[in-house]
């Protein structure tokens, strides 16, 4: 979140104010969402890299496709 929009917030909000941080929110509640599906699919690439049906390079490459917000093929 902004300083700016976190001192107007405090200061005195307005109805665009609190829209934004609502969206703010919105948008981060989705992230969030999307890395702990990231992280549920990390898991079953971790046993898939355990059991030999995986490289690690495809491991570190799901990770850092996830970190980047990119979706795994």
């Amino acid at each position: 979140m902004s300083d700016d929009l976190v001192m107007r917030l405090r200061s005195n909000p307005t109805y665009d104010d609190i829209s934004d941080a609502a969206d703010l929110i919105d948008s981060q509640q989705d992230r969030i969402a999307e890395l702990e599906a990231a992280l549920r699919n990390l898991d079953d690439k971790i046993v898939d890299l355990d059991m030999g049906r995986l490289e690690l390079y495809q491991v570190s490459d799901f990770i850092n496709d996830a970190l980047k917000g990119g979706k795994d093929d």
